[in-house]
Formats: C-alpha cells, sequence, structure tokens
C-alpha cells in the first residue's frame, strides 16, 4: 500500500511502521516555506524603439532564491536573471518574472508593456540646394521616428535615370539625404522622383516614394 497524510501546518509528526508483529516509528519535522515575487511597476506605455527598466524584487523563507525574467521577444531584455534590467520590447507582451526555492515554492508576477508605433515619415516635396550649407531644406532627407532606418534612398530624373542613392541610413539626418547635386554639377531645377525602403524596429518594412522639386 501507499499510505500518505496531507500535512496543511508545521511541526512534528509520528508515523508508525508495521509488518506482522513488527513494528517502528518515524519522526517527521515538518517546515513551512513561502515566496513572494512583486514587480514595482506591472504597466508600460511606451514608443517603438524605447527603453524600460522593469524591477522586481523577492521575500524568501528558504535559503537559496532562483529568479527568471521570461522574455517573449527573446534577446529583448538585458539580463533575464537580474531583478532589476533594462528592456526594448517592439510589440505588445508580457514580461513574467518568476522565483522559486529549494522547498519547491514558487510564485510569479506580470509586467504587461504596451507598444505605441508611429510609422509617419516625412518627405520634403521642394528643396532649395542654395541653402544647403545654412538651411535644412537645402536637402532631400526623411524625418521622423529617430528609431526608423532608411534600407535605400534612391533619386531618379522623369526619365528613370538614378540620379542618387545612399543606404542604411537614420531618420532626422539632412546630410545623408540628396543636395540636390548630379555628377558633381548642380541640378537643373524641375521634378524628381524618389524612392525609399524603410524598415521598423520591429521588422515591418515599407516603401515610399513621391516626387521632388528642385528650386534655385
Amino acid at each position: 500500500k501507499n499510505p500518505y497524510l496531507d500535512v496543511s501546518q508545521p511541526g512534528s509528526y509520528l508515523a508508525k511502521l508495521s509488518s506482522g508483529c513488527d513494528s517502528a516509528f518515524v519522526f517527521y519535522q515538518v517546515g513551512s516555506s513561502s515566496i513572494k515575487v512583486q514587480v514595482q511597476k506591472d504597466l508600460f506605455e511606451i514608443k517603438l524603439g524605447e527603453n524600460i527598466q522593469i524591477d522586481a524584487s523577492v521575500s524568501n523563507s528558504g535559503n537559496q532564491t532562483n529568479f527568471q525574467w521570461i522574455d517573449p521577444q527573446a534577446g529583448s531584455i538585458l539580463c533575464t536573471t537580474c531583478l532589476s534590467t533594462s528592456a526594448q520590447p517592439f510589440n505588445d507582451l508580457q514580461y513574467i518574472a518568476i522565483a522559486s526555492n529549494e522547498l519547491g515554492c514558487t510564485d510569479s508576477a506580470l509586467v504587461r508593456v504596451r507598444v505605441k508605433k508611429d510609422r509617419n515619415i516625412y518627405f520634403p516635396n521642394v528643396i532649395n540646394p542654395q541653402n544647403a550649407q545654412t538651411e535644412g531644406n537645402g536637402y532631400f532627407y526623411a524625418s521622423g521616428d529617430p528609431f526608423t532606418i532608411i534600407e535605400k534612398l534612391s533619386v531618379y530624373s522623369r526619365w528613370g535615370e538614378k540620379l542618387f542613392e545612399n543606404s542604411h541610413v537614420a531618420l532626422n539626418d539632412p546630410y545623408i539625404g540628396w543636395n540636390g547635386i548630379i555628377r558633381g554639377q548642380a541640378a537643373n531645377p524641375g521634378v524628381y522622383v524618389w524612392v525609399a525602403e524603410v524598415l521598423y524596429l520591429d521588422g515591418v518594412r515599407e516603401t515610399f516614394q513621391g516626387d521632388v522639386t528642385v528650386v534655385r
């Protein structure tokens, strides 16, 4: 047989073992154990690309604590075994702080993150290259969320000839854009066509296209 006793309180317990005419007594000393996980902040609302600080604390009646953050976006947490660490989530998600001790007790707590994704990018429709040294409107470049990457920015003539291209550049930097120069010469005033391939931090890709007018 497999007799058992469900113990709900700490204390000393006596078990009698019998086999025929023989018997023996076994004493059990049962102690209590508990573990509690708490997070300092359980809800974040951030913009795509921002970092957050996530903090947890553990109360443990045992002698050993095992702690870990469960990261649904692998690599987004800087240190998964640290009570306090930073994280950069790209999507809405839940981080789980989980702790256990050597006595088998386990507890967990949730940190929810909501990520606002601003995919608005601005491309100018008029540039004046004569202002390139003193004013931003002397360059054709993209502006918007600083964490967005322009994988490729190309400018063409109306007949499809490629006049300018730059790759893997950040937004909001005029000097990586087109300054109205074609093969060392100032572009004639007129309308030019552009195409931009954009990569967002969460892996989404998007293509923009339009035209820009050069004035002098």
